[in-house]
């Protein structure tokens, strides 16, 4: 959907209505002001459309726009978080932290790391992906087993790109959707360099924070090196 006035003296608006996949990534890396509204209910639709009001929020993500930033006093700037736990199941918790409570750590965590949500904006970044390859990265020198099928080269997009499937899941009877940590014990998992590579060039656009098992709560800040491109 493109919104435009009709004079053409503001740039145009594209609202994406996601339904089963993602804005693609280089609609994203465009430059182009994308809103991205994804849907679980039709109806969800039909509430925004009475209400006449997008607010960025979990249910309306706003790309490439100019952010006033500001914090309120409940909740804080909200932020993305990755946990990975002993059992080696990672995730991203539904509800998004924040820079008030992102120190509170899953009881069964081994690690965190937690990066400003608006960052997102600017360059994209998949908060799964990006925190599945800070922790291989991380893990990876430790002889400790960080495994994910989106961190293997045989897990593509179909040619749609509406899901994500094992490519030697009939030459080899494997799974073929992702399931949990079964890649902890998958003779063919094969790390994606390059996709872990890519997103830890992307680190260097944010700040964020790494912790461990074993460290005090607060864990250990990065600041992002250089502005995003």
């Amino acid at each position: 959907m493109l919104l435009t006035d009709l004079q053409n003296a503001h740039e145009p608006i594209f609202i994406e209505i996601c339904v089963s996949h993602e804005c693609e990534k280089e609609k994203l890396e465009s430059g182009i002001r994308i809103i991205e509204i994804p849907l679980k209910h039709e109806y969800a639709l039909d509430r925004i459309i009475q209400k006449g009001v997008i607010c960025e929020n979990i249910n309306a993500l706003l790309y490439n726009f100019k952010h006033k930033v500001g914090v309120t006093l409940t909740e804080g700037l909200e932020l993305n978080k990755f946990v990975l736990l002993e059992s080696r199941h990672g995730f991203c918790p539904s509800n998004r932290s924040n820079c008030k409570i992102y120190t509170q750590r899953h009881p069964s965590s081994i690690f965190e790391i937690t990066f400003d949500y608006q960052a997102n904006r600017t360059r994209w970044v998949s908060p799964f992906v990006f925190g599945w390859a800070i922790a291989y990265e991380t893990y990876k020198n430790d002889n400790v087993n960080v495994r994910n099928c989106f961190l293997c080269k045989f897990y593509k997009q179909n040619i749609y790109y509406t899901e994500w499937f094992c490519c030697l899941y009939k030459k080899f009877g494997l799974e073929k959707y992702c399931k949990s940590n079964r890649a902890i014990k998958c003779q063919y998992f094969s790390p994606n360099l390059p996709l872990i590579k890519e997103n830890i060039e992307d680190s260097r656009y944010i700040s964020y924070n790494i912790w461990k098992k074993g460290m005090d709560d607060k864990g250990i800040n990065h600041n992002k090196e250089k502005a995003a491109e």
